[in-house]
């Protein structure tokens, strides 16, 4: 069985820079956005969730556990321009299509 349906709307916050926007996508996956940068927080349940949104500036990956960090999901994102900040456990599991020269531990 599988369900779909449509994206929340993001939580809007002012703050003294601009305006804060948090997408909630499911469970612990979320997309921040200030100031024009976009952050990815442990993208995970498929492309599909990540469609409309504005491509990542920064992934930050919070553990191994699959409800934080989905290689398949990584690699279907567009992480061209993406730093990647995570602990070293998920760096050794990361997919052998992102360049280890934009991680940071």
């Amino acid at each position: 069985m599988s369900a779909s349906a449509q994206r929340v709307t993001p939580d809007l916050d002012s703050l003294r820079g601009g305006q804060l926007s948090i997408q909630p996508i499911m469970h612990a996956s979320l997309v921040l956005n200030y100031q024009g940068k976009n952050i990815y927080i442990d993208p995970t349940g498929g492309a599909a969730l990540y469609e409309g949104l504005l491509p990542p500036d920064l992934i930050m990956i919070t553990d191994i556990h699959p409800d934080h960090m989905d290689p398949k999901t990584i690699e279907a994102i567009n992480t061209k321009e993406a730093t990647f900040v995570v602990p070293q456990a998920v760096a050794d599991k990361l997919p052998s299509t992102i360049d280890k020269k934009r991680l940071l531990f």
